[in-house]
């Protein structure tokens, strides 16, 4: 017999095996990009995160962390 749905399971991490996939989300994307130049680094690197975060919203059950305003707001104000 299985379980009853609780209304926050939409926001567990999917695992395959115990290990999570959101670990692999964020990992691959960063494997596949080539060496960056040190002159534009803050920029290319601003938005490597934005997009990392942005395809992590991709995985089944799992939300974006950009569409929390603290961390729009923490990623505004200093640049």
């Amino acid at each position: 017999m299985s379980s009853p749905l609780n209304l926050f399971d939409q926001f567990i991490s999917p695992s395959l095996l115990g290990f999570p996939l959101l670990v692999l989300a964020i990992i691959i994307p960063w494997a596949l990009i080539p060496k960056i130049s040190s002159q534009s680094i803050l920029l290319t690197s601003l938005i490597l995160f934005i997009v990392t975060l942005n395809i992590m919203g991709l995985l089944p059950y799992s939300f974006t962390p950009t569409t929390h305003l603290p961390l729009n707001l923490a990623l505004a104000f200093p640049l």
